[in-house]
């Protein structure tokens, strides 16, 4: 059974009252008890009177406000174990209804430095108001904990607050500003200045885990090995301390790095753990994550409509919940589904209404994201301009946020966008910048892509040398993550390559093959970009060579194809 909402009537906590002295108060009008709500409520101008009388003693009020604070930051720590195991909507009701009074209760215990109030609730609240969205109030919450746990002195706490900051504050986009505070915590931990004769081991291997995991995050857009690090580490530490939730977030932070990186395979496996791990504990939320996590993997393997089953049951989830981080997060991911899928409206429409929830949470790094989709989008309806209009938008929030993944998916998107704007010189430079930066982050998927537009672009100046080297690379990376962009950006440029006397037939074979795939029949910049070269290759074929290579390429599959034409290319001596 989940503990009782409240112990005690809160009127009678907070100002000592008896329970008959409240229902004189409620005869007389003065109060009023909402039998549904099972609580005492008082009418604003009587409210406001009382806290003018209030603060006629200053000696009362302290007592008052330090009572109300006790009592509501106990009731947050009462639902914090829940939120850290099943997290139901329930439980983030009861928090709902007390919203204003948890903040209170949170302001005056930190600027009173209520020490034992603010350490005992930090998980607590900052799941909260994670899990609702409320980005802002929750870095302002925890800066204000951090500074008055550093004055008391009480360095195990402020660790843990300052890494809870450093969540919102990286949601916020503002990675510069995350770095010191997770180093801070860190050095923390690593000089001893955490451990007091009272610290509990167990707790201070909790800590460390968790700021591990908030490393592992902040790595996770600039450097995914040393990402994958942090996470394993974090994963031991709360295996060891028996956090189940905490390992399962650990295991999805595995699961996204893994994403970045092309594994798929091991990716599934880290995010099936998370969803049994959920499962057991009976957590909506985490279940919702790892089922829309998984809907991602299924559509990165081309496995379209288990991805989009899957997608809809973890946004069905999250809606239930009312939880609009989750909520955009799926609408995001199956926007990419339909794109897949060559829908480009269900995949526009899922976009936007990421894109306003993003906007409305402050996440300006998924906003980033959702803007290089609805280029994507754009790119496929044909739409250039607009598409380049959303490309702008994508790179213009990303040089507010300092993270170098969504940097690169800015810049790569610019320069497909430039190229289709009849920009080739800009493209050029665009997509240079783009190929860099993915290679630095690891994020292979977007390598693939930016590799092969670059050497598209550098095969129509002229420049035959780095075009055959760069689609070579984009075909080399594309054998070994194989989704569905991957797999047609690589393959489409290295038949406009083939195409112009190298081996005609095989381009020819290479366009029927993609012909197989929606996400190609439905792309214009395909049409406009990619087909006119075939034509031209089709030409040079006799009727029956362009028969054969017609009927090759209906029988090949892109995933088995891309390994062999990444051999036959070595063996032209394109990757010299």
């Amino acid at each position: 059974m989940p503990p009782p909402l409240y112990p005690q009537p809160c009127a009678k906590a907070v100002t000592g009252s008896s329970i008959a002295q409240l229902r004189r108060l409620a005869a007389s009008s003065l109060i009023a008890y909402d039998h549904d709500r099972g609580r005492y409520t008082i009418h604003e101008l009587l409210r406001q009177f009382a806290a003018l009388r209030l603060d006629e003693a200053p000696d009362r009020v302290e007592i008052v406000r330090t009572r109300h604070s006790d009592f509501y930051l106990d009731l947050l720590y009462r639902r914090q174990n829940a939120l850290k195991s099943r997290a139901l909507q329930s439980d983030l009701q009861v928090l709902d209804a007390e919203i204003d009074n948890l903040s209170q209760a949170w302001k005056w215990a930190t600027a009173n430095h209520c020490v034992e109030g603010i350490g005992k609730t930090l998980d607590g609240l900052g799941l909260y108001l994670r899990w609702r969205g409320r980005v802002v109030e929750g870095e302002t919450a925890f800066l204000s904990a951090a500074n008055a746990l550093r004055c008391m002195g009480h360095n195990m706490h402020y660790v843990r607050a300052l890494a809870w900051q450093s969540t919102f504050t990286r949601t916020l986009g503002k990675a510069e500003d995350v770095l010191p505070l997770i180093h801070d915590s860190l050095q923390r931990l690593d000089a001893g200045d955490a451990v007091t004769e009272s610290t509990d081991e167990e707790d201070l291997r909790s800590t460390r885990a968790f700021v591990l995991l908030q490393m592992g995050a902040l790595e996770a857009v600039r450097d995914t090995d040393a990402a994958e690090t942090y996470y394993e580490e974090s994963l031991a530490l709360f295996t060891a301390t028996n956090e189940p939730w905490f390992a399962a977030e650990a295991l999805l932070g595995l699961g996204h790095v893994s994403l970045v990186q092309g594994e798929f395979d091991r990716q599934r496996d880290y995010v099936q753990q998370a969803l049994d791990t959920y499962r057991t504990l009976g957590n909506v939320r985490g279940t919702a994550s790892a089922l829309s996590m998984l809907a991602d993997i299924d559509s990165y393997r081309g496995r379209l409509m288990s991805g989009l089953e899957l997608g809809h049951e973890g946004l069905m989830m999250f809606r239930s919940m009312g939880d609009a981080m989750g909520t955009a997060t799926s609408l995001a991911r199956l926007s990419m589904t339909y794109m897949n899928l060559g829908d480009i409206e269900n995949a526009r429409d899922m976009a936007n209404d990421s894109l306003f929830l993003f906007k409305e949470l402050g996440s300006r790094r998924d906003v980033v994201i959702v803007y290089a989709f609805l280029c994507a989008i754009g790119l496929m309806a044909g739409e250039y301009a607009q598409a380049l209009v959303n490309a702008e938008r994508s790179l213009e929030i990303a040089d507010t946020v300092d993270d170098q993944f969504v940097r690169g998916v800015a810049i790569g998107f610019r320069g497909w966008a430039q190229l289709y704007n009849d920009d080739a010189k800009g493209a050029l430079k665009t997509l240079r910048e783009a190929v860099t930066i993915t290679t630095a982050t690891g994020a292979a998927m977007d390598s693939v892509r930016w590799y092969s537009q670059l050497a598209y672009v550098e095969w129509r100046n002229g420049q035959g040398v780095p075009a055959r080297y760069h689609c070579y690379k984009a075909v080399q990376i594309a054998a070994e993550v194989a989704d569905p962009w991957s797999l047609l950006t690589a393959i489409s440029t290295t038949a406009v390559i083939l195409s112009e006397g190298e081996d005609p037939a095989l381009a020819v074979a290479l366009h029927y093959m993609l012909l197989q795939d929606p996400l190609c029949t439905a792309s214009q910049w395909y049409v406009d970009g990619i087909m006119p070269h075939v034509e031209a290759a089709s030409r040079m074929l006799t009727k029956e060579q362009l028969r054969a290579a017609k009927q090759r390429g209906a029988d090949l599959k892109q995933h088995k194809e891309i390994t062999r034409l990444r051999d036959e290319l070595a063996s032209l001596d394109w990757p010299e």
